[in-house]
């Protein structure tokens, strides 16, 4: 039978001994002091409106290689025009799920 390696060895060896050198440790009573809050440093945003009204607000990162993108529709009972109050929800009601609308 062949004998796994030394380093196996090892590694068992330390796993078996890790649980035993916590049993003499004991939880903290009290959690440490917060530390002083650091302002952030984000660029300025870039703020456009198209044509079609839709609003971009756009935050670079250039050392961030990582696209997010967030949408925010005013929509609801409260853009329900006066007299027309539950127009939005009779809307979203008639929406059906995987329609193109």
């Amino acid at each position: 039978m062949k004998q796994p390696p030394r380093s196996r060895w090892m590694l068992l060896t330390l796993s078996a001994l890790a649980p035993a050198a916590l049993i003499g440790q004991q939880a903290p009573v009290e959690p440490p002091a917060p530390s002083a809050i650091r302002p952030s440093r984000l660029p300025a945003t870039q703020d456009a409106v198209l044509p079609n009204g839709l609003r971009l607000v756009v935050l670079t990162l250039p050392r961030q290689p990582v696209l997010s993108v967030a949408l925010s529709v005013p929509a609801g009972s409260v853009f329900d025009p006066a007299g027309h109050e539950g127009t939005a929800d009779l809307l979203a009601g008639r929406r059906q799920p995987g329609s193109q609308a």
